[in-house]
């Protein structure tokens, strides 16, 4: 039981180390309640703990049982440190984590038991994790402590002293992260350390920054040579990172998409998550500037994944902050407020902005606030504060493709006031995907017919389709429809952003398959994959046969890229054998489809609502006009996916047999949000509460 009462717990491992520890006898102190089993964790209740730390010091085995705790912690701590740099950081970084008061114990032994070369040897094995996870002020303390002792060798001292440049450059004080680096780079020129030197100019690079990018770029680039010279690729990695920020600072977007591309290659190629989260940042940062939003929505996604998963929290706040920059540039304001909101509450460790992000966040936060007002700005912001990070990865893997304009809160309510019934078929284009206004109803009708016509009369005519969608306006749902009204015609889609190569050409290779009398086959996200020829080259042969043989197969193209179809077909005209592929595409086959507005959000609405009612043995036939109007102007709710599931859990509120939904079904008991919006519409009560829409199909 002597672990534990160095500590608060541990596994079976440590106490078999620090005090011979058998099985046999742990199991029998755990049926005897005087120490608690949770999983692989073993601990003891406080009291218990207490008097077994009377009992050590009393026979005198304290000390002992204090300094093996402490040395099993430092050699766990060095055998850790290398694993989180490029092997299996995510157990570790849940090993460490579950260790932290074990480590903090072990780091105060050695500085109480005055053991400052331990000390030195565990802040070198930890400070980083520590900073990663968010303990900004705690591994700052330590690193700073264990350097005020002379002890210790310049090699052991050095990779502490790095650790302390760093950590105060991030934290605003440039003057002493300056002197700091400067020492760094000398001790490493002294020591013929190449590594060390190559690592201590990029750190020298960012304290110097400020000055501007003429100081700055030779550091960086004798850092790189360094680094290629001893074969440090994470070292490497990291400063072309930074010679890539410089690209994008400069305007050159390209250049700097290339250069984050090029890192994550690295990190990848060593197994290092932590720094391959960071760079999937930058690249989506790189191509918001480029305006390839989806690649952008895709990279974050991955990116906060990673955060979330290994526990980098600087890396997680940013990834909420480019989020929200994301949001606002593709004029989802509510969102985009939201996301700062929800920035702004994880990062409350110290965590402060780089001055070329704060001047983005500063550009972000007006343009939100001035689109959304006032009032609705600090209602998004407070919600976004409250909200889960579950939600901000749901909207960047699946919401994140469904961005939604600004919602015209008057637009809104001029539609609802005085709507009375709606027949959902009367607005369908095909089957069961609608669209509110006439012209984009028609232009969709028309598209379908020609897709329909290829399939129907193939012929030796190119049958090739390409759909410019905006974000959340359900392109995949408007082809799969159009699949499902055909007899005898199978339906294949194939998401190009998700696919490598082997599986692209697998999926082409089923086209034909036996006995299937047509194919529609979508290629979805067509504007990815900028950079192999692959995707088009393997397309175009496909294409080709379709013609020869007048087989009944359409190829459908889509994507989101630009803000319309030209803007996306430059882009994908400058890729390898993009124009070729153009080529095959006849000019009539291009479509737009719009984003959803206040009407077809309704219409969505309407018809998830039916539909989950009807799943769970209702028949829904009226909705309340307010609970229509929260749908209509929520942020939150700005694609067919989000307005699904919200359906789902109102309809989850009716008791047996009701057949109205009404406002408060939309909101679970005590939810303060159903009262904020409430009181803030009740201009609207007297046109809105208690009048119902009559829904049918």
């Amino acid at each position: 039981m002597r672990v534990w009462a160095c500590s608060q717990a541990g596994t079976f491992e440590a106490a078999e180390a620090i005090c011979d520890a058998d099985l046999e006898t742990l199991q029998s102190v755990v049926a005897k309640s005087l120490v608690r089993q949770t999983g692989e964790r073993f601990s003891m209740l406080q009291t218990i703990r207490e008097y077994s730390v009377e009992c050590l010091h009393e026979t005198g085995q304290g000390a002992s049982a204090l300094k093996q705790h402490a040395r099993f912690f430092l050699e766990l701590a060095e055998r850790a440190a290398p694993e989180l740099g490029w092997g299996e950081q995510e157990a570790w970084t849940r090993r460490l984590n579950d260790e932290h008061d074990n480590l903090q114990a072990a780091l105060e032994h050695f500085v109480r038991s005055d053991e400052p070369d331990l000390e030195l040897r565990l802040v070198a094995a930890v400070w980083e994790f520590w900073f990663n996870q968010g303990l900004w002020q705690e591994s700052r303390r330590a690193v700073e402590h264990a350097l005020r002792s002379p002890s210790g060798t310049t090699p052991e001292r050095l990779p502490v002293l790095l650790g302390a440049a760093l950590m105060t450059w991030r934290q605003g004080d440039l003057p002493e992260g300056l002197s700091l680096a400067e020492q760094c780079v000398q001790l490493s020129r002294e020591l013929g350390d190449t590594r060390l030197l190559g690592r201590s100019l990029r750190i020298l690079a960012l304290n110097v920054w400020q000055e501007g990018w003429q100081p700055v770029a030779p550091l960086f680039e004798e850092s790189a040579r360094h680094a290629r010279d001893c074969g440090d690729l994470v070292g490497l990695s990291k400063v072309t990172s930074n010679i890539a920020i410089g690209s994008m600072d400069s305007g050159d977007y390209r250049s700097a998409a290339d250069g984050f591309e090029q890192a994550l290659s690295s990190a990848r190629q060593v197994g290092d998550q932590v720094w391959s989260a960071v760079y999937l940042l930058n690249l989506s940062e790189a191509e918001r500037h480029m305006g390839e939003f989806q690649r952008a929505r895709t990279h974050l996604a991955e990116c906060l994944a990673l955060a979330r998963r290994l526990s980098i929290r600087e890396c997680l706040v940013d990834a909420l902050y480019n989020a929200a920059d994301l949001a606002a540039t593709v004029g989802d304001y509510g969102w985009a407020a939201a996301l700062i909101g929800t920035a702004e509450r994880e990062a409350d460790f110290g965590f402060v902005l780089e001055d070329r992000d704060a001047q983005q966040y500063e550009r972000t936060l007006e343009s939100t606030r001035r689109s959304l007002g006032q009032e609705r700005f600090e209602s998004a912001l407070a919600a976004g504060r409250a909200m889960a990070l579950d939600a901000a990865k749901d909207y960047l893997e699946k919401g994140g493709q469904s961005v939604s304009e600004p919602v015209d809160a008057t637009e809104a309510f001029s539609l609802l006031d005085g709507l009375g019934s709606v027949q959902l078929s009367s607005f369908a284009v095909v089957g069961h995907y609608t669209r509110f206004g006439a012209a984009v109803r028609n232009a969709l009708k028309d598209a379908r017919e020609n897709i329909v016509t290829g399939l129907e009369q193939p012929g030796h005519k190119r049958n090739n389709h390409l759909i410019w969608a905006a974000p959340g306006s359900g392109k995949t749902y408007f082809v799969e429809q159009i699949a499902t009204s055909l007899r005898n015609t199978a339906y294949r889609e194939i998401n190009l952003a998700k696919c490598d190569e082997g599986e692209f050409r697998a999926a082409l290779k089923g086209l034909d398959g036996p006995g299937e009398e047509g194919c529609l086959c979508f290629i979805d996200e067509c504007d990815a994959k900028p950079d192999g020829p692959w995707p088009y080259e393997l397309l175009l042969p496909n294409l080709d046969a379709a013609v020869r043989r007048e087989a009944r197969i359409v190829f459908v193209f889509a994507g989101s890229s630009g803000s319309n179809p030209d803007e996306m077909m430059k882009r994908m005209a400058s890729r390898p054998k993009g124009s070729d592929l153009l080529s095959r595409i006849p000019h009539p086959n291009v479509y737009s489809i719009e984003p959803m507005d206040t009407g077809d959000r309704v219409l969505v609405a309407l018809m998830h609502l039916r539909a989950a009612a009807y799943d769970t043995g209702l028949d829904l036939t009226e909705v309340e006009n307010m609970a229509l109007y929260y749908v209509s102007v929520d942020a939150r709710l700005g694609n067919a996916r989000q307005l699904r599931e919200f359906a789902v859990r109102a309809v989850e509120r009716l008791r047996p047999g009701e057949d109205r939904l009404k406002y408060d079904h939309l909101f679970s008991p005590g939810n303060p949000e159903n009262k904020a919006f409430w009181m803030q519409w009740q201009s609207h009560h007297r046109a809105l509460v208690n009048r119902f829409v009559t829904v049918a199909d």
